[in-house]
């Protein structure tokens, strides 16, 4: 079902362009059509990209630090954390417990779900 607006769309329409069209111009109407597709699947991908970026760059260094803080980090150390848990990882891994670095990662995978929800 999810496929149908993928390929429903344009399969049927390029499929009567060619047949109603003349012998000479069957391929150019395929080329047409797999050119229409190509340009607006290039401006669909930039509208959803943006988008899914706009959200996550609100959602993700606040659901980082919530949940990293209901793991065990203490409140004055969220804004720090947060900060070296999204630019250098590894910084972070080394100076915070396991259990906090588990509770940012479930807040980077509940931001990622979230803003993904407005692309589909």
């Amino acid at each position: 079902m999810l496929a149908f607006g993928l390929g429903g769309v344009i399969v049927p329409a390029a499929t009567v362009a060619m047949i109603a069209a003349p012998d000479a111009l069957i391929t150019t109407c395929a080329a047409l059509s797999l050119s229409v597709r190509a340009v607006g699947g290039a401006i669909g991908y930039s509208i959803y990209y943006n988008i899914f970026i706009e959200k996550l760059n609100t959602k993700l260094p606040a659901l980082v630090g919530q949940y990293a803080v209901a793991a065990g980090l203490p409140l004055t150390d969220a804004e720090t954390f947060v900060g070296a848990y999204l630019t250098v990882p590894e910084q972070a891994a080394t100076l915070y417990p396991p259990a906090v670095l588990e509770g940012a990662l479930t807040g980077s995978q509940w931001a990622y779900a979230g803003s993904l929800k407005y692309v589909w």
